[in-house]
């Protein structure tokens, strides 16, 4: 399926500025092992090429003991052609501090066979492809997966989940993470049970269903996120959201959803089950410039709570006598605002500065998606992104120093 938006160049830009972003990341581990099985009781091995990673998780899927753990420890491809497996036991952490794995579109780069939990950190996984579930991950049976610090750029599935194919019942967690030109038949970047993401960016992800996300049974969680310029040819280009037994709980604050784009629902839509529905509380989230319909198809979905909303048009039904419809949030392009994150930043003129008053704020959320002070004025800003009254990075250390929401 043909990526229009960012294509190439964009996507050659995003994994430089990530590598190097991701290789301020420091990790410490007990035990090296290089190349090798590792010692009895020992559970870490680290590796810097695509035989010693096959090699370590051969031997680690051999030992029941557990936990374990693989440290990347350099930049390499993997073009063996054939999925690297894990099936053992135990679960099973992957380290990258800021580490590059390439399937050059060859192969996954991880297929996590086991119902153990995965851990994903401080890794770049690019161009893992697969006919089935999961373009560099599948971990759809696994107990959990959780993702952080890490970026998934251009990888393919021909089924669910481009980048991850999560857990089927189980829950996948994402933070500071982004997903970008990653491609699937439903899920362009994501597909999973439940979700929790949270200060990480989706953008120009395609798929048939779902653009960027598709969730399927279980409930959902977002928070400082991204969903921008995905596209879906049938339904959801941001979200396409579906109940099946039991009621679906979603939670939505300080999200920014725009420039999505798909025939039925540009950011979200919904498909209840005949037994269950959506229940929603969305809070400070603006969703706008749809294209190729309005913004949302919601169906059989209760909001509970929520205010200070954002839309650009009368399609979502957001809750809160605080929230607005109609009108230009004056979002800038996607890009970099002195962060390691792709983000659609507000113009300093923009009607999300400063449009939730102190006491309306949500509760326990004090930095935005960059990792920014929020709030940095006399209200908090809707959306994912928290202008900056004193200009970008005046309160945070420049990119070039080690920061917390990069330690993997």
């Amino acid at each position: 399926m043909g990526r229009t938006r960012l294509a190439g160049v964009a996507h050659g830009r995003m994994m430089r500025w990530l590598v190097a972003a991701l290789l301020t990341t420091g990790f410490v581990v007990a035990a090296f092992v290089v190349g090798g099985a590792p010692r009895a009781g020992a559970t870490t091995i680290v590796v810097i090429d695509e035989a010693q990673y096959r090699q370590a998780l051969a031997s680690l899927s051999s030992d029941s003991s557990g936990p374990h753990t693989i440290v990347i420890a350099s930049s390499f491809t993997i073009d063996d052609g054939t999925d690297p497996v894990y099936n053992g036991t135990a679960s099973l952490s992957i380290v990258g501090n800021g580490s590059v794995l390439d399937a050059a579109g060859t192969s996954r780069i991880l297929d996590f066979a086991s119902s153990a939990s995965l851990t994903v950190s401080g890794l770049v996984l690019a161009e893992g492809r697969t006919s089935d579930d999961g373009g560099a991950i599948d971990a759809s049976n696994a107990a959990s997966l959780v993702v952080s610090a890490s970026a998934f750029l251009g990888n393919q599935a021909g089924g669910d989940g481009g980048a991850l194919a999560g857990p089927i019942d189980g829950q996948t967690v994402v933070d500071r993470s982004v997903f970008q030109n990653n491609s699937a038949f439903s899920g362009g970047a994501v597909s999973a049970y439940e979700l929790d993401v949270r200060n990480s960016t989706f953008a120009s992800n395609d798929a048939v269903d779902g653009g960027a996300i598709v969730l399927v049974g279980g409930d959902l969680r977002l928070e400082n996120t991204t969903i921008a310029a995905n596209v879906a040819t049938n339904r959801g280009g941001g979200m396409f959201l579906v109940a099946e037994d039991d009621p679906v709980h979603l939670s939505l604050t300080y999200v920014t959803m725009a420039s999505n784009q798909a025939p039925n629902g540009a950011s979200i839509i919904t498909q209840p089950s005949d037994v269950a529905a959506f229940l929603a509380m969305v809070s400070a989230t603006v969703v706008a410039d749809p294209h190729g319909d309005v913004n949302c198809r919601l169906e059989q979905v209760q909001f509970l709570d929520g205010d200070d909303n954002f839309t650009s048009d009368d399609s979502c039904g957001f809750p809160g006598s605080h929230s607005v419809t109609g009108g230009d949030p004056q979002l800038r392009d996607l890009g970099e605002s002195g962060s390691r994150l792709p983000t659609m930043d507000p113009a300093p003129t923009s009607p999300l500065v400063d449009a939730v008053a102190l006491d309306r704020c949500p509760d326990g959320i004090t930095t935005d998606e960059r990792d920014f002070p929020r709030p940095s004025g006399p209200g908090c800003d809707i959306g994912a992104v928290e202008l900056q009254a004193t200009g970008f990075g005046s309160r945070r250390l420049s990119l070039g120093e080690l920061e917390p929401r990069f330690t993997g």
